[in-house]
């Protein structure tokens, strides 16, 4: 069981505001970050989730493309890319090329570091995209992003939730603008329950054309208490229903 968030209205999980769903928070998080990296490269700054949730992901892309669901190269928008990390862990599997691969975030301090981490790196990693893209509060920005392939969500989700849950609506929103009618979004939460995500996702006109499912149960990692077992994390993948 993710830590499940409350929900004011049946249907409509929510979580309480914090600082850490404010754009100040995340440009101060990432204005030290990206000092620390320049300091100490070997610094590249925090891995949301851990490594093992950055390979579930990629895993799940891998079953996607051995059962036809996906075509390689695909195309990849990371977001909320914070340090840019996630695509490099998909650069090291080799499913899509660089190029096609690109990391934004609304935070300025973030795609600077993203930018930096990926030159310093090299080996393909220069040729990742990286672009300030409020998916909130810029419906014009995203618009302008075009349609994906994939989607990633690793974090980002629970982050925004900290802020409003009309701010919620609206990222979801735009989440189905990037991906259009063919496009998937896998999403990584620490929030959100399985039920809870399908209450964000399909609890309208547009959603209820979308089905949402869970990845790869057996592999997450568990945690026990009060004689239950739970996951750490929820990991879905979203797409448009088919006919």
């Amino acid at each position: 069981m993710s830590s499940s968030a409350s929900s004011s209205t049946p249907g409509s999980p929510t979580l309480p505001p914090s600082r850490l769903g404010t754009k100040a928070h995340w440009d101060a998080v990432y204005a030290r970050e990206v000092a620390n990296f320049r300091e100490n490269p070997d610094d590249e700054g925090e891995v949301w989730f851990g490594e093992t949730a950055s390979r579930r992901m990629i895993a799940s892309l891998r079953s996607l493309l051995a059962n036809n669901s996906l075509e390689a190269p695909f195309s990849v928008l990371d977001l909320g890319t914070g340090n840019g990390l996630l695509l490099h862990t998909l650069l090291d599997a080799d499913l899509t090329p660089p190029a096609r691969m690109m990391g934004i975030d609304y935070s300025e301090g973030s795609v600077t570091l993203a930018r930096e981490v990926a030159e310093a790196r090299g080996e393909g990693a220069e040729e990742i995209r990286w672009a300030q893209c409020d998916c909130v509060d810029d419906e014009e920005a995203v618009k302008r992003l075009g349609e994906w392939d994939v989607l990633l969500d690793k974090g980002t989700l629970d982050a925004i939730a900290l802020s409003s849950h009309a701010s919620v609506r609206s990222y979801i929103r735009s989440t189905r603008t990037l991906r259009g009618a063919s496009g998937i979004l896998l999403l990584t939460s620490c929030n959100f329950t399985l039920e809870e995500l399908k209450a964000l996702f399909l609890d309208d006109a547009e959603g209820k054309k979308d089905e949402i499912e869970e990845l790869e149960e057996d592999k997450k990692p568990k945690f026990s208490f009060g004689g239950k077992t739970g996951n750490t994390t929820t990991a879905v993948l979203v797409r448009r229903r088919k006919e």
